[in-house]
């Protein structure tokens, strides 16, 4: 990858198609807490996948806040 994913908002095709050709048995686990007339939420979700290649692997986040990814 030219940019760090910080520098813009998306892949490139290349990368996208490099991506869907690393990841695999993709599930996600949401547990959210919805307040009561409450404009936001919060809550946990966990993505797990196999992960075929080598070096970093970028994930997308389109969120306001990421308090942390482990």
């Amino acid at each position: 990858m030219t940019q760090t994913a910080a520098a813009r908002d998306n892949l490139t095709r290349d990368e996208a198609v490099t991506r869907a050709s690393r990841v695999s048995n993709c599930t996600y686990t949401l547990r959210l807490e919805l307040g009561e007339k409450q404009a936001t939420y919060s809550g946990d979700i966990t993505i797990t996948f196999d992960d075929s290649g080598t070096g970093d692997l970028q994930l997308d986040h389109r969120g306001k806040v990421l308090h942390s990814l482990v």
